[in-house]
């Protein structure tokens, strides 16, 4: 049975309601029945939507994105290139749901698997699209990326489809180092590093990226993941963690459903940690996964309890500079 703990939210401007949705998440169990439907009701069926699914007992991360279509994949604790699904992992985008196969790392029997669907809003909205995903083919030398975003992006991930490569993270509140902008790299366990793969931090119109190999080599495809803050359902943020307690506000109204954090000290080799409420952000050890890893869920400590605005830091949690991305799908 599909379990209960999951909200959905419709997006909203100022003046209007549309019917379409930015971010919905689903944890479920496997039952490795092949053909299976699950209702993820993110916009994936416009070659605007990317779902991410992790089996919690171990496995890839396993990332399908509706431009390159249901018969490939991309994986995130890994920097192999764009490869052949094999047809048992999503197997179709629909409107409000998507179809899974049978294989361990999206349907094995009894194991916990969590689920992610990005879709974006229509442009009419006053905050921009909130999410988009677009393939582009490196001309080698600098070049501006036209987002059409609608919003400055204060996000993006760029992987390499064409050849092996790292996914390179853009993030607005990096730390600036030796006059360059920074950059994570979300498949392994290094520190954020100075680079120049960002010449300039992106505008309302343009993504900058150099001629580096890493986001625009010669000839070579690359996907990019962008994202602009979107109240209610979308905040890239930071926070500088001590040993009080600290409530940290991502502008929600009932907490944060998904949150990924990364300790940003240059000296701090450190995971890219994922927290869920499903996963108990709330009284009580917490839960969570590594994204450079295909082993299984970890319990820790009392790391995060709910806080409506957000989320709160505990006591001698997570001290330190670190960027977040929090998630939200219960509107604003």
């Amino acid at each position: 049975m599909i379990l209960a703990d999951r909200l959905k939210f419709m997006g909203k401007n100022d003046l209007v309601t549309w019917p379409w949705q930015i971010f919905d998440y689903l944890w479920y169990r496997g039952d490795g029945i092949s053909g299976r439907v699950l209702d993820l009701s993110a916009q994936l069926h416009n070659s605007q939507g990317v779902v991410i699914i992790k089996n919690l007992g171990g496995g890839d991360w396993i990332v399908q994105d509706t431009i390159n279509g249901p018969d490939y994949v991309l994986n995130i604790n890994n920097s192999n290139p764009l490869a052949d699904s094999g047809g048992q992992l999503i197997q179709q985008f629909n409107n409000d749901n998507i179809v899974i196969g049978n294989h361990v790392n999206v349907n094995e029997p009894d194991d916990r698997i969590m689920s992610f669907a990005f879709g974006s809003a229509d442009l009419s909205s006053t905050h921009g699209k909130g999410f988009s995903v677009k393939k582009y083919t490196g001309p080698g030398s600098n070049f501006s990326l036209l987002h059409e975003q609608g919003a400055v992006p204060t996000s993006f991930w760029i992987k390499p489809l064409s050849q092996s490569g790292s996914w390179s993270v853009y993030h607005h509140q990096m730390d600036l180092s030796d006059s360059h902008l920074v950059k994570g790299v979300l498949d392994t366990y290094a520190p954020i590093q100075p680079t120049t793969n960002f010449p300039s931090p992106p505008d309302d119109t343009y993504i900058y990226l150099s001629g580096d190999i890493d986001v625009n080599g010669a000839g070579i495809e690359y996907l990019i993941i962008i994202f602009n803050d979107f109240p209610g359902v979308f905040k890239a943020g930071s926070f500088f963690g001590t040993s009080e307690g600290l409530q940290v506000d991502c502008g929600f109204t009932n907490g944060v459903d998904v949150l990924i954090l990364k300790n940003t000290s240059q000296a701090y080799n450190g995971s890219w940690i994922m927290h869920s409420k499903p996963m108990n952000i709330g009284p009580g050890d917490d839960d969570m996964v590594v994204l450079e890893s295909s082993g299984s869920d970890e319990r820790d400590y009392d790391l995060l309890n709910h806080y409506d605005p957000g989320f709160f830091k505990n006591a001698s949690a997570y001290m330190g500079r670190f960027i977040y991305f929090a998630f939200n799908t219960g509107g604003y």
